[in-house]
């Protein structure tokens, strides 16, 4: 498997645990609509930008 390829798979892995931490945090008694909403669109964004950035990281560490 490709540096590339593993630093993709390790953002998803930190997108994923991002994204169910927002969630929990959304989902808290005092979270204002304004903000829940704001933090259901940086749940997704996160989700889409980790993987994108491990993929070009992945190589930087590996040293390819």
């Amino acid at each position: 498997m490709s540096a590339p390829m593993i630093g993709s798979l390790v953002g998803l892995a930190f997108g994923l645990l991002d994204f169910g931490a927002l969630t929990f945090v959304a989902s808290r008694n005092g979270v204002t609509d304004q903000a829940r909403s704001a933090l259901n669109m940086v749940r997704y964004v996160g989700v889409v930008f980790f993987p994108i950035v491990g993929w070009f990281a992945g190589p930087l560490f590996v040293g390819e």
